[in-house]
């Protein structure tokens, strides 16, 4: 399950996947308006959360790796070009 939500007072979209096996903490997706990326969970141990961030061209290469098999890839305009 999933909830997306914008949240108008920082201009960003918050995107909240949550885990119903209640194995882990839930994990957020923060896209601001920039297009900067940022993952967090929280962190029951520290009470905060752990997050990292990178661009949203980064988030766009990361979410194509799910498809790809093992190997190295160079992206050009975002479309693999070389295996």
């Amino acid at each position: 399950m999933i909830t997306i939500e914008e949240d108008e007072h920082f201009n960003e979209t918050l995107v909240t996947i949550l885990d119903t096996t209640e194995t882990y903490e839930d994990v957020q997706l923060i896209v601001d308006a920039q297009g900067d990326v940022f993952l967090r969970q929280w962190d029951e141990q520290n009470n905060n959360f752990m997050a990292i961030g990178f661009t949203s061209d980064m988030y766009r290469k990361l979410m194509q790796a799910w498809d790809l098999p093992h190997g190295i890839y160079h992206f050009r305009k975002d479309v693999e070009i070389d295996t």
